[in-house]
């Protein structure tokens, strides 16, 4: 177990300050750097080009090695997700009408987000719930369990497939 001290003196600066002047180093006896924030600050801002330059020679003789399969399944999976969003775009036009008109109100402060769902009063940030898409600001706010409950509900009743919401305004 390292011992905490309550104020170091900075080697650098030759100040005596409190413990939290000084970073956390593992290495230490005492668990605290030596030189105190301020000083490696003023330092690291001195030297800044230094460690530039070491961080390139070091990366030009040690390259990353090229991750090919990562970057082509990132490439799908953008693609895919651009894909299955353009998708739902096109089934669900008014449905995609009324989040998006619901939260350009919210950024301009026309309407304000509870911070508790209306349902179980659960402290949360909840979620808009459309009961009629052509009405894109009257929600009810709930969280996300009651959000999904409240969807199944619907889901189950064949209430959320309404034929109004296929057609195309």
């Amino acid at each position: 177990m390292k011992y905490r001290a309550v104020v170091k003196k900075c080697s650098r600066c030759s100040q005596v300050l409190l413990a939290e002047s000084f970073e956390k180093n593992a290495s230490q006896q005492d668990g605290l750097s030596s030189w105190c924030k301020i000083c490696r600050s003023v330092y690291k801002t001195v030297n800044l080009e230094k460690y530039k330059e070491r961080a390139r020679r070091y990366y030009k003789l040690h390259p990353k090695p090229a991750k090919p399969k990562q970057v082509v399944c990132q490439k799908d999976q953008r693609a895919n997700n651009i894909k299955s969003s353009r998708k739902y775009q096109k089934k669900y036009p008014v449905r995609v009408r009324a989040h998006h008109a619901l939260m350009r109100a919210i950024k301009a402060g026309e309407v304000v987000r509870p911070n508790s769902c209306s349902k179980c009063s659960k402290e949360c940030t909840p979620e808009g719930h459309h009961e009629d898409y052509f009405l894109p600001l009257a929600v009810i706010w709930l969280c996300y369990t009651c959000h999904r409950e409240r969807s199944k509900e619907l889901r189950d009743n064949k209430q959320d497939l309404r034929p109004r919401d296929r057609a195309k305004l």
